[in-house]
């Protein structure tokens, strides 16, 4: 089989997107599997390169001008997949112009196509920009999804997302994986303790809520805020991060709220093995890498409902709140309240999860066995959903 892992930017410009799709095209490389990557640069895109290490890229081009540049129309990418000639592409995110490729090539060579939308058909994220949304439907992405041979989600609360959209396709419910890293010393025995967030800094992310229950919490618990720290780590998206910093300063928090910016490598490492604690208070998620890899460092969690993640409720590996900023001041609480040893064992609950179910290894394995059946058919993969 010859795949063609098609994605947009193959930076961290990209979001979860860049940690997930080039795991997945290591994990089934490394698997001897056929696969390409094919993507676009943008001005991260070298010193992110490393981090590809030996999966085979193929790098398309985009025009970026007004009007097309939001759906990164590319003049070259139709070319290059009828060069490759793959038999399956699957596509990872929609709305883009990479989808109407991918949909051409499997009409033009009749080959396989599978959509990973990660989330871009929850109903926050299609409300999200919905003008582009309804313009790339209409274009070209509406055909696409009902075209395909297999819709991809990363969780339950997605396949009914798709549903919900009218696709009737194959869905196959396969999650993100994690790498699991080798054995660290962690630094978490400190005056101070630190509640870490990592990830885009973008309104979906429910930041500016958390802002709102710190300073509940401020106002009704004070003396919590004395031992712990909260740091804000991430890029920047609509000038989000400015509007933030503003509202620390309004809201007095600037003591115990600090923006580092983005962290990659060893400096994220190093944020991880000296946080005590992490959050993300999202508004939506496919299934986010960040929880993930809090997890294998061993960290309690705060999140909400929509990052898909329900058994960290279950194996008690996380704090459940809503994007209000009550909820959100109550887990707070509850978290600062915790004794070292109860968040150290919701920690450990946590990296058990990952190894339990959300290794790469164990991801490759499944979506190797849905390349087969749709290539070869034979007895339907037990993960794969008809109605």
């Amino acid at each position: 089989m010859k795949i063609a892992l098609l994605t947009t930017n193959n930076s961290h410009k990209a979001g979860g997107l860049y940690n997930s799709v080039r795991c997945l095209g290591l994990a089934l490389y490394h698997k001897g599997i056929d696969i390409k990557h094919f993507s676009f640069d943008d001005e991260f895109s070298e010193e992110d390169s490393y981090a590809y290490e030996d999966l085979p890229m193929v790098k398309y081009k985009v025009n970026l001008m007004p009007i097309i540049g939001p759906l990164a129309y590319s003049p070259n990418l139709s070319k290059l997949l009828s060069v490759h000639k793959p038999n399956i592409v699957h596509s990872q995110g929609i709305w883009m112009y990479s989808s109407y490729a991918a949909c051409s090539y499997k009409r033009k060579y009749g080959a396989k196509t599978i959509i990973t939308p990660r989330g871009m058909l929850d109903s926050w994220a299609v409300k999200n920009n919905k003008w582009k949304k309804q313009l790339a439907g209409i274009l070209f992405e509406n055909k696409n999804l009902h075209c395909a041979d297999c819709i991809h989600a990363l969780n339950h609360s997605e396949y009914e997302s798709i549903r919900k959209y009218g696709l009737k396709n194959p869905v196959a419910i396969i999650p993100n994986g994690i790498t699991l890293h080798d054995e660290v010393v962690y630094d978490r025995d400190k005056e101070k303790k630190v509640l870490l967030f990592v990830g885009r800094i973008h309104p979906k992310k429910g930041i500016s809520e958390m802002l709102d229950g710190v300073r509940i919490l401020k106002n009704n618990r004070p003396e919590l805020l004395d031992s712990w720290k909260i740091r804000i780590a991430g890029w920047d998206q609509l000038g989000h991060t400015e509007e933030l910093k503003n509202k620390c300063k309004e809201f007095g928090l600037d003591d115990c709220i600090e923006f580092i910016g983005p962290v990659l490598g060893e400096v994220k490492v190093k944020e991880h093995i000296k946080a005590d604690a992490f959050i993300l208070p999202s508004f939506s998620e496919g299934l986010p890498m960040s929880v993930l890899e809090a997890w294998s460092y061993e960290l309690p969690v705060i999140m909400t409902d929509e990052c898909n993640l329900p058994d960290g409720f279950d194996n008690n590996a996380a704090v459940r709140v809503t994007t209000n900023p009550t909820s959100i001041a109550d887990g707070l609480e509850k978290i600062f309240r915790m004794s070292d040893e109860e968040r150290i064992q919701m920690g450990m609950n946590g990296l058990k999860l990952v190894k339990k179910s959300y290794t790469w290894d164990c991801i490759a394995d499944k979506t190797i066995r849905l390349y087969k059946w749709l290539l070869e058919g034979g007895e339907k993969p037990s993960f794969v959903h008809l109605d």
